[in-house]
């Protein structure tokens, strides 16, 4: 696993490149790759491994002082595809399937949320 230090990240929907949203306190930017396979169990005992072509790339993304704003819009977003982009210059697609994951803070005007992003493969053309 790769921990990113991102300190913004700013959210696109690519249908609607107009429509965003900037979330500045960052928690979180994780990445998780993984391997789509299972271990099966054959005659005599022998264990065999099949994999799928490709790997799944989810991101664990968290924030901080989220408002009920910033939440509504993750929550319209939810299965969209959309282009996020950090502080850093990187760029990614993907969508999350999953709602947000919201936890009370201290203020009563913000939020903490958390979401597993997936990382879809996307070409752009100039």
């Amino acid at each position: 696993m790769a921990m990113v230090d991102i300190r913004a990240v700013v959210f696109n929907d690519v249908a609607d490149p107009s429509d965003r949203l900037a979330l500045v306190y960052v928690r979180q930017f994780q990445k998780s790759p993984e391997v789509s396979g299972e271990f099966r169990r054959g005659a005599g005992g022998r264990v065999r491994l099949f994999t799928r072509a490709g790997r799944a790339v989810s991101w664990s993304l968290a924030f901080g002082s989220v408002t009920r704003e910033q939440s509504a819009w993750l929550d319209a977003h939810q299965g969209r595809l959309l282009c996020v982009r950090d502080d850093r210059g990187g760029k990614l697609f993907g969508s999350f399937l999953a709602s947000p994951g919201q936890e009370r803070t201290w203020s009563k005007d913000a939020d903490s949320v958390s979401l597993d992003f997936t990382e879809l493969t996307f070409s752009e053309s100039v």
